[in-house]
């Protein structure tokens, strides 16, 4: 009997081994200033994550995914620009006319402070998309200052970001956008659906008055459009068919401020309405020449 019942309670150490991780992330766990990292590509944010979970214990910076146990509200990566850049690795000239493609996302990535841009190679679909997405940053980040690649292995590939002074504010297109579109009116972009987003980012010390303007046409009638910043109604006007330009002042924060874009008339597509049998998009208002002046 006290055989058996040794043998019921019996306990063998459960093998463990040392937590790694690849050696540049020790490296700026050196470092107590505050930054984050930009990890790539794109996940749900799921178990894919893991090892990016793994990798901030040893360097204690922000990142913006994560393994964790339930749905993200991930209001970065749902961007149309972000998704553009850094799913599509495109850097194609946008509505906004802020300057080139590069100028931009440098820009961007500055205002953010991500200090670096890590490349998880498995991670991606295939090697090609890989290396899609690594001639990507060479030609983005290469323009911003020499030897930017700083760390590689047979993991990962990392990028440190040129350094750019973020002193004009910076608009960028948040959700529920299609792509820019070359039009005889110029570059536009559709809202998708009746419900769109963009990001108004402010530098340091620069809060205050500024003057929103843009032009605008709705599709196939009159559609009434709401402006919002966070969940206060600031603006509303009937959009007519024809592009007609606007220009709406807007108190800003420093750093980044949502404006919302809502549609109280709905969207068609134009296959619905017998125009394009090959358009399925759910259209409403398209835009052009974003501007943000103080």
């Amino acid at each position: 009997m006290s055989v058996l019942l040794a043998l019921e309670f019996l306990m063998f150490p459960f093998p463990t081994a040392p937590l790694a991780a690849p050696s540049f992330f020790s490296q700026l766990g050196q470092d107590p200033t505050q930054y984050a990292i930009l990890e790539l590509p794109l996940t749900d944010h799921g178990h894919v994550d893991y090892p990016r979970n793994r990798n901030q214990i040893f360097h204690h910076k922000a990142i913006i995914g994560g393994y964790i146990s339930r749905p993200v509200g991930d209001s970065f990566s749902i961007a149309a620009n972000v998704r553009e850049w850094f799913s599509d690795f495109t850097s194609l000239p946008d509505i906004t006319g802020s300057g080139s493609p590069t100028e931009t996302i440098l820009t961007m990535l500055n205002a953010y402070n991500f200090r670096y841009v890590v490349l998880y190679k498995a991670d991606f679909a295939s090697p090609q998309d890989y290396l899609h997405g690594k001639a990507f940053f060479d030609r983005i980040l290469s323009g911003g200052g020499a030897n930017v690649e700083v760390y590689e292995d047979d993991t990962m590939l990392a990028y440190q970001v040129p350094s750019r002074s973020f002193t004009a504010p910076l608009i960028f297109m948040g959700e529920n956008w299609y792509q820019a579109e070359q039009t005889p009116q110029g570059l536009r972009r559709w809202m998708d659906k009746d419900h769109s987003t963009l990001r108004l980012v402010v530098p340091p010390g620069q809060a205050g008055a500024y003057n929103f303007s843009f032009n605008a046409a709705a599709f196939a009638q009159p559609r009434r459009l709401s402006l919002s910043l966070g969940s206060n109604p600031l603006w509303q006007q009937t959009i007519p068919t024809s592009v007609t330009s606007y220009t709406v002042q807007l108190k800003l924060d420093e750093g980044t401020n949502f404006l919302s874009l809502n549609v109280l008339d709905g969207y068609a597509s134009p296959r619905s309405l017998g125009l394009d049998a090959k358009d399925y998009r759910d259209l409403s208002i398209t835009f052009g020449s974003l501007k943000l002046n103080k």
